[in-house]
């Protein structure tokens, strides 16, 4: 997502004689925290809600019965967590553990003292965020699952984030 607010020319040349150059952007430094919070609160409901504005597509029902089921509770789509016991190649029986960390690696980074990214580096991510096939044969479709995803409302808060400070710092 990429935003932009325009300034009125004299109120651009009033920032310009108070705060110096655009480039450096260090005047803006709170909304620009302010916003990537709110970012974070906002994925954090995706996950919550599974999925907004649209539920996320449910699993499988052979992935439920082969792990969900076993697990138990919480049992929320993206963010499972928990152990259980399979069968190993051998036959022998052995203790697995599951851990889909999606969720808690969630992070915003700072890109070059300009603004912010969210997103993650966990491999399976973009195959949430976007569907797609998986199996060494293409065997499994799995549906889109984004959790990435900004609602109108929240774009809209954000601006109005910037809009008041920039107001603010030209009544200083």
């Amino acid at each position: 997502m990429h935003m932009t607010i325009t300034i009125p020319a004299r109120a651009l040349r009033n920032i310009q004689r108070r705060f110096g150059t655009l480039a450096n952007l260090r005047w803006l430094r709170r909304p620009i925290r302010d916003s990537y919070y709110y970012m974070l609160h906002s994925v954090e409901k995706n996950f919550r809600s599974e999925g907004r504005p649209q539920k996320w597509h449910e699993w499988s029902p052979a992935y439920k019965e082969r792990v969900r089921d076993k697990i138990g509770p919480p049992n929320q789509i993206l963010q499972l967590a928990g152990k259980i016991d399979a069968k190993n190649a051998g036959g022998t029986s052995e203790r697995r553990t599951f851990a889909l960390k999606l969720k808690r690696s969630v992070q915003v980074g700072v890109v070059a003292k300009r603004g912010w990214i969210i997103g993650t580096n966990v491999v399976y991510a973009r195959l949430q965020q976007e569907g797609g096939i998986v199996g060494k044969y293409g065997q499994a479709q799995v549906p889109a699952r984004p959790f990435l995803l900004f609602q109108p409302q929240d774009i809209l808060i954000i601006r109005s984030l910037f809009q008041a400070h920039i107001q603010k710092m030209l009544l200083i």
